[in-house]
């Protein structure tokens, strides 16, 4: 057996042992080429929406079911894996760049057939088998292009390389507005909105019919919506995606709450103090305002006092 400074360096696996799947190693695996060209070779360090963290916990946690249930943990695999076709379809969609579609059709297709080779080694029962499938399938996850967020630039032209990284369990936000009694008090870029805010009627930002009713984050972004949507519903074996879930916040020295997210503009502040508002998203399912916090039963977001590295 290597020992443990050597397994600190080992690529993060799946393996069968002792009648039960098991990681060993932690290193993450490395990007394919094809997100290391559309996204520049590494020219800020990219985040995923869905972490790592939360992609191999629950892939882990649904092989260690099949003994119980076969057809629901596949069920619930095939639901986490429709979330990373909707997010390659959907940047597929709206990009204007050729290599970026192209790199959109590589995931579909890769992710497509990584998963394919994992059900039918389900079905064999070879359990080294399915934990081979299992890593082909992870890695496509890792690199899924969909899935891949870069830093925005900070208000003097720098990378905002750490608001994001190294996160463990955290999901990784696009574009929110904080919102008291209605109206928009400041968002994701910074920029000063005046004393009182705005209106959210009257912020260019917002889309949609729906009334913010609480004071809290609002996530703004359809994806966002769509994507916890998915990962909190029923299909996914009643919201089992939870328990490796979460989003950072935390107030600034001034005590403004801040939603950890690649999106920002503003630079990230040294030291932070606990912030307990909750964060909104629309349910894709019902149409309505809910709450983060709420779903998952916490009040704080699990925020680092003082860092965000974790």
């Amino acid at each position: 057996m290597p020992d443990e400074e050597t397994m600190m360096f080992e690529l993060s696996t799946i393996c069968y042992k002792e009648n039960k799947f098991v990681w060993t190693g932690t290193s993450r695996p490395n990007f394919d080429g094809i997100a290391n060209f559309v996204f520049k070779g590494g020219d800020g360090d990219k985040c995923h929406s869905i972490s790592w963290f939360t992609m191999k916990k629950l892939v882990l946690e649904q092989l260690n079911s099949l003994a119980d249930s076969q057809d629901r943990a596949v069920n619930v695999l095939q639901a986490f894996h429709y979330i990373f076709l909707v997010m390659s379809i959907r940047v597929f969609r709206d990009t204007k760049s050729m290599a970026m579609a192209a790199a959109c059709y590589y995931s579909i297709r890769t992710i497509t057939e990584t998963f394919e080779g994992l059900k039918k080694s389900i079905c064999t029962g070879d359990t080294d088998e399915i934990a081979e499938k299992a890593n082909s399938y992870l890695c496509s996850l890792f690199s899924a292009v969909g899935n891949l967020r870069l830093p925005n630039e900070t208000k003097d032209g720098n990378k905002a390389l750490n608001w994001n990284q190294s996160v463990g369990p955290a999901y990784d936000p696009r574009e929110w507005a904080y919102i008291e009694e209605g109206r928009v008090l400041y968002d994701n870029t910074g920029k000063d909105l005046g004393k009182d805010g705005k209106p959210y009627a009257e912020y260019e930002r917002w889309n949609g019919d729906l009334k913010p009713e609480q004071t809290g984050f609002y996530l703004l972004n359809s994806l966002d919506h769509c994507i916890l949507s998915r990962l909190l519903s029923e299909n996914m074996g009643g919201g089992q995606a939870s328990q490796f879930l979460c989003m950072y916040t935390g107030c600034d020295p001034s005590g403004k709450a801040i939603l950890v997210s690649s999106s920002n503009e503003m630079e990230k502040p040294d030291k932070w103090d606990e912030c307990d508002k909750p964060i909104y998203f629309v349910d894709a399912y019902t149409n309505t305002w809910v709450s983060f916090n709420e779903i998952l039963d916490v009040k704080n977001n699990r925020f680092p006092a003082n860092e965000l590295d974790g």
